[in-house]
Parts: C-alpha cells; sequence; structure tokens
C-alpha cells in the first residue's frame, strides 16, 4: 500500500481529491502521485477523541431516530452518526478528524466517510456535487439524479454489465466549462441489493458488504466485470429519476433538491448553487423516467439510454438564468 513520508498515511484518490488517511481505505484507489505534487490534500486521522463537544446542532437526518445531525464547533463541522462515529470537518475542508464507536465495524465507519461525509467535503471544495449516479458511453457521461431508492446505482450497474463505465454509484462532481459540463468520476464501486445483482448477472457472494446496518453489497470491477472511468468526461445528459408519488417539478428544482451540502443554512452558497443548476439544467439534455427504475426493467432502460433513444422529456427548466442571475417562473 503505497504511504507517504509519514509511514502511518495512506494516499489515494477520490474524485479528483487526494487523500491521505491514517488508517487504510481499501475501497478507494492507491494515489499514483506524491502527495508533494498535488494541490488538492485533504487528510483523514481516526482519532479517539471526542471530537463533537461544544458543537452547536443544526440538522439533522431523522425524527425520533436521528441517523445523523450536523453541528458546528470552533474548528469547522461536525458529522455525527450516534450509532457510529463522528466526522470534524476543517473549515477549509482540508482535514477530517474520525472518531469511531468502540463497538462499530470499521467497514461501516469507511462507507460513511465514503459516501456521506466526502461528498459533503466536496461540496466545500468544488462547484457542485450532485447526488447522482453516472456512466460514460462514446466519450460522454450520463447522469442519473434522484432521490435514494429511485433506481440510481441500479441503473449504473445494468449500464455497466451493457459495457458502459461507471463514473459514479451516488455522488457525481461536475464543474463548468466554455461550452459545456465535464464530470469527475468518484472511485471504483457499486453498491446494490442481492435482487439488482441477480438481474444483472452479479454473484452477491462475489461481493462485500457495504454497512454492518445495510444488506446492500459492494460490487468492484474485478469482481463485476466492468469498467471505471480513468478520468473526467464532458456531461451531456441528465436523466431525472422519480416515484410516482413525487410531484413534478421544473428540472432545475430537482436538479437543486439532490445537491450535497455541507451547511443548509449558508443562504448565498444556496444562492450559488441554484444559480448553477439553472445553467446545468440549461446547458445539457434533461429527460426524465417517471417511474423507479424496478430491478426487473433496469436493463431495459439501459439498453435504451445507451442506444441514446429518446426518453420522456422534462419539463421546461422554469428558471430563466442570465449573467449569473435565477428567478422561477410564476404560474
Amino acid at each position: 500500500m503505497p504511504t507517504t513520508g509519514n509511514s502511518r498515511e495512506h494516499a489515494y484518490t477520490f474524485a479528483d481529491l487526494h487523500l491521505l488517511s491514517s488508517r487504510p481505505l481499501p475501497e478507494l484507489v492507491p494515489a499514483r502521485a506524491p502527495a508533494e505534487a498535488r494541490a488538492d490534500i485533504v487528510r483523514v486521522d481516526w482519532t479517539p477523541r471526542a471530537a463533537s463537544v461544544g458543537a452547536e446542532w443544526f440538522h439533522q437526518w431523522g425524527d425520533d431516530d436521528v441517523w445523523a445531525r450536523f453541528g458546528e464547533t470552533a474548528e469547522g463541522y461536525v458529522v455525527e452518526f450516534p450509532e457510529t462515529g463522528t466526522f470534524v470537518i476543517a473549515r477549509d475542508g482540508r482535514r477530517i478528524d474520525a472518531q469511531v464507536r468502540p463497538r462499530a465495524p470499521m467497514v461501516t465507519a469507511r462507507h460513511l466517510l465514503l459516501n456521506q461525509v466526502l461528498p459533503l467535503v466536496l461540496s466545500r471544495l468544488r462547484p457542485l456535487v450532485l447526488h447522482a449516479g453516472a456512466v460514460a458511453t462514446d466519450g460522454a457521461v450520463v447522469a442519473f439524479v434522484g432521490p435514494t431508492g429511485a433506481g440510481k446505482s441500479t441503473l449504473v450497474a445494468a449500464c455497466a454489465r451493457l459495457g458502459a463505465e461507471v463514473m459514479a454509484d451516488d455522488s457525481l462532481v461536475v464543474y463548468p466549462e466554455s461550452g459545456g459540463w465535464r464530470a469527475i468520476p468518484s472511485y471504483p464501486a457499486v453498491r446494490l441489493w442481492e435482487s439488482a445483482m441477480d438481474h444483472v448477472g452479479w454473484d452477491p457472494a462475489d461481493a462485500a458488504v457495504v454497512a454492518h446496518y445495510s444488506e446492500k453489497r459492494r460490487v468492484v470491477p474485478h469482481t463485476g466485470g466492468w469498467r471505471f472511468a480513468d478520468g473526467a468526461r464532458p456531461l451531456t445528459r441528465i436523466l431525472l429519476l422519480a416515484s410516482d408519488t413525487q410531484p413534478r417539478r421544473p428540472a432545475a428544482v430537482e436538479l437543486f433538491s439532490q445537491v450535497f451540502r455541507l451547511d443548509v443554512r449558508d443562504r448565498s452558497d444556496a444562492v450559488r448553487l441554484f444559480h448553477l443548476v439553472a445553467d446545468l439544467a440549461a446547458g445539457v439534455s434533461v429527460a426524465r423516467i417517471d417511474q423507479p427504475c424496478a430491478d426487473r426493467r433496469a436493463l431495459d432502460v439501459a439498453e435504451r439510454v445507451l442506444r441514446g433513444s429518446a426518453l420522456r422529456p422534462a419539463a421546461e427548466p422554469g428558471i430563466v438564468s442570465k449573467h449569473g442571475r435565477a428567478s422561477f417562473d410564476q404560474g
């Protein structure tokens, strides 16, 4: 395992970050370049100290049964998972102190770091991080955006099974650039229920558990026989995945609801992100899949996606974005 000059630090790549961790992160790709050559370094220190002391809590996931809560201290932000551990994020996003509960499995702590905490850190360091799966085909990226349970990972797996490169399972970094948008691959894993694995022809016995509280499995390229993208690609299409019970909303509003944000109180950042998603909705092809991508339909939908077949166009964005300003259409 590659290490830096400090023998306790293990070096990895996550999206376009260079991670230095005091514990191994076997789910990630070892970094190729020395840390000194990389400007975007984030250090993860697995420490036993009580990092959340004195936190001012401002948000939580879950009502009576709190799954995660968010706070702020003099050092930065705190993300606490009551059953597993606490992550303190430095205000500049360059350091994460991780404290794991005594009986919590490390596989669960790593899962929370990779799939919850790091996307939130990236949201402070990068222009836009979508709650999205994505694949690349013919040199361009199609992203699947939608709430948890809508079928993003299943559709990613189905596209991978048909030959597409995987860009992301659940979080996708996107950048605006002259004339369009580009997407950055995150890390090489797809998390699936066993029923979805059966549908795409992958053996659950070959995949590792994601976390102690979940029956999902983590499928990596060498066990699933799929390819992970080796670099940035232009983002040209977005598919909005939703359930039948969700109201139809303008495309930019749907996108904004699926953006990673560390501090939900930060109004200036919310305005910045809203302008970006308005431009994104206007700048790429956006279509909609009205029903969840059920396992039995995933390969059929994936085949249409990779062929470029027309799906149901999304409603008009409902957002006018000019010179960095955005507003809702009335009515």
